[in-house]
């Protein structure tokens, strides 16, 4: 028989699938909470529930029904002041701004608007989105307050501009902040070719490096402290608390986009699972995906998340295959599961397999970490700006380099389906699960 958070993973997942039909019936609820009890109908009540909570206020935002034109105050995409607009405060728009005056993240604006109606599509729901709008007469507020996650990421962006060559900046701001804006065409033509988009897209593999860094940094330092002040607590689980905290910082520093919020909750359900005796890291994976959608539902459509979750999932369901393997083995084998089993998906979603990818993944995630590690420094300790520097170049230098192949990515005259492709993914994941003996997480304090 399935485990219990199998069963209810499962249902959260068909209620949610349930949900992007229709709106359940009011009445259902009441049914639904009276159904939980007996066990033979429990995880049916839960796909109903969790069908309720996708069309709740909290996660279903009401798509713009009318074609007008408004005045209103906003910042990015995000309405500060509705004005005479049928909005409200913290509503987000797909904002269009074909005014020649450039504006800088964080300005205020006051603007003429020419709101559209949206249809309420997933793609909009995930993203909370009510419409599109087209900027018009904008007009720059310097007296308005700027919040203060926005006035930090400005500033990192600023001493990132003052530290490393033009050239370089944009990079920088898009492997730190997540600002792919200063990336040119041919800079996102390499990451497509060389198969490594996800390398500059902030995710897990940056939010594990900067939460392995934050860890290693606090560990020595609270092992430091006599054991009354931490109260008999190991340095390492307090660490690791610390560690969830600030990455949660950056997280929303980086501006709160899905992938690293995605990541961030692979990273809580595994602090969860610390402070329990024994407890496998498929299961923290499970209630990361559980955290996932309970937070956005809308979140079960996404490309990005069932890449990131398949890719997650074939490292921890395939560790009986690698655990007993030297490391540089065990990369390789990594990669080759990796590859071998989303290729398909890949390709389904965007159109072309990029041959070079394997080798580009095996090359340049290594050594990401030094790059990243050495620009972080270089932000505190200016002295080391110019080696973060060389290594930078001499990465983007061996990516321009693997994406520069004839045959690097190539785009065949026919493509499988995303249905046939995730359940050759599914299919996979299931044999690898029937392997035995996989990674445990032991708690600290034992």
């Amino acid at each position: 028989r399935p485990p219990p958070l199998d069963l209810a993973l499962l249902a959260v997942a068909a209620g949610i699938a349930l949900a992007w039909q229709s709106a359940p019936p009011l009445w259902l609820l009441p049914l639904a909470l009276i159904l939980l009890y007996p066990r033979v109908s429990r995880y049916p009540a839960i796909a109903l529930l969790a069908a309720f909570w996708t069309h709740s206020p909290c996660q279903y935002t009401a798509p713009l029904t009318v074609d007008t034109r408004c005045t209103a105050t906003l910042r990015v995409d995000v309405i500060t002041a509705p004005g005479d607009c049928p909005l409200a405060t913290g509503d987000r728009l797909t904002v269009s701004d074909y005014q020649p005056a450039a504006h800088q993240a964080g300005d205020s604006l006051r603007a003429r608007l020419h709101l559209k109606p949206d249809n309420g599509s997933t793609a909009n729901q995930r993203q909370r989105l009510r419409g599109y709008a087209t900027l018009d007469n904008a007009d720059t507020l310097t007296d308005a307050p700027v919040p203060w996650l926005i006035r930090q990421r400005l500033a990192l962006a600023a001493h990132i501009d003052c530290t490393f060559p033009p050239e370089q900046r944009p990079w920088l701001r898009a492997l730190l902040l997540g600002d792919r804006s200063g990336l040119n065409s041919d800079a996102q033509n390499r990451l497509r070719r060389s198969g490594t988009a996800h390398l500059i897209a902030i995710s897990g593999l940056h939010l594990a490096l900067i939460a392995g860094l934050i860890y290693l940094a606090l560990r020595p330092l609270l092992a430091s402290l006599p054991p009354r002040w931490r109260q008999g607590i190991q340095p390492r689980t307090i660490a690791l608390h610390g560690t969830l905290a600030v990455s949660l910082v950056y997280a929303l520093l980086t501006g709160g986009a899905a992938p690293v919020l995605r990541a961030w909750m692979m990273l809580a359900a595994v602090v969860l699972c610390w402070h329990i005796p024994v407890i496998s890291s498929r299961d923290a994976l499970k209630l990361a995906a559980l955290g996932v959608l309970l937070q956005n539902p809308w979140q079960l459509g996404a490309a990005g998340a069932w890449l990131s979750f398949s890719a997650v999932a074939i490292i921890l369901y395939s560790a009986p295959l690698w655990r007993e393997l030297r490391p540089l083995k065990q990369w390789l084998l990594l990669q080759l599961l990796i590859t071998a089993i989303l290729t398909p998906l890949g390709w389904a979603l965007f159109g072309g397999i990029s041959l070079i990818a394997p080798i580009a993944n095996l090359i340049l995630i290594p050594w990401l970490a030094p790059v990243l590690t050495l620009a972080l420094l270089a932000l505190i300790l200016p002295a080391l700006a110019t080696p973060a520097s060389w290594l930078l170049d001499h990465y983007l230098r061996a990516l321009a380099q693997l994406a520069r192949f004839d045959l690097a990515y190539i785009t065949p005259p026919w493509q499988p389906s995303t249905a046939t492709a995730l359940l050759f993914t599914a299919a996979c994941l299931l044999t690898l699960a029937r392997l035995r003996n996989p990674l445990l997480f032991a708690c600290a304090d034992h």
